[in-house]
Formats: C-alpha cells, structure tokens, sequence
C-alpha cells in the first residue's frame, strides 16, 4: 500500500465510525460517556508501582557486585613476588653459592643460547 491508499483507508474508517457513532441510541452514548469519565478520574493501578522497589533491589544489588568485583584485594603470599623485586629475587639467586657451577659453564650456555638463535 502506498500512503494515498494509507490516508483513503484512514478517511473511510473515519467517517465509518462517526456514522457509527452518530446512530447509536442517546442513553448508551450518554453511558459510554460517563464509564470513560470515570475510567479517566480513576487513579492508575497500583500494580505499576509495586515493581519500583523490585528496580531498586536490583539497581542496588548491581552496584553491589560492581564494588565487589573492582575492589583490589590484598595480595597473597601465592601471588608471588611483585614484580619490580624480579630483578632483585634474580640476583640472589645467581648470587647463591649452591649456583656457582652456573658461572663455570658459562661460555657453554653462551655458545648454546648463539646455536639455538640459528644463524643471523
């Protein structure tokens, strides 16, 4: 349907019901009038409202979860070391006197860091 269609179809259904309308008996207009009076006077159902605090439990349990979930912990001792004591943990480590038999093979690991790189 184009939109000439659209307002022709919308003009007939008009005049319809106000041809419609036009017939009806005097007392049953006067009563659909009055029952839409008092539909409009009435307050709105309250079953709208008693959804408002199911949103604000959830809103606040969101919140909640969020604060959990980007609180920083404490570190652990399975954590590890920080990483600028790294440096540090590795020189104690070398420094270690049990590891001395590292420093005697050392143009060994040189030569075999150099082989394992391939050529270039």
């Amino acid at each position: 349907m184009n939109s000439g269609d659209d307002q022709e179809l919308t003009r007939r259904v008009i005049a319809a019901l106000d041809e419609a309308d036009a017939a009806l008996p005097p007392e049953i207009a006067a009563r659909l009038a009055a029952a839409r009076r008092r539909a409009l006077a009435e307050p709105l159902p309250a079953a709208r409202f008693r959804l408002a605090p199911l949103g604000f439990a959830a809103a606040a349990a969101s919140i909640a979860l969020l604060a959990v979930l980007l609180y920083p912990r404490p570190p652990s001792p399975d954590d590890g070391p920080p990483a600028g004591d790294l440096a540090a943990l590795d020189l104690e480590l070398l420094a270690h006197d049990d590891l001395m038999w590292l420093e005697d093979d050392l143009e060994f690991y040189a030569w075999l860091h150099d082989t394992a790189a391939g050529p270039g």
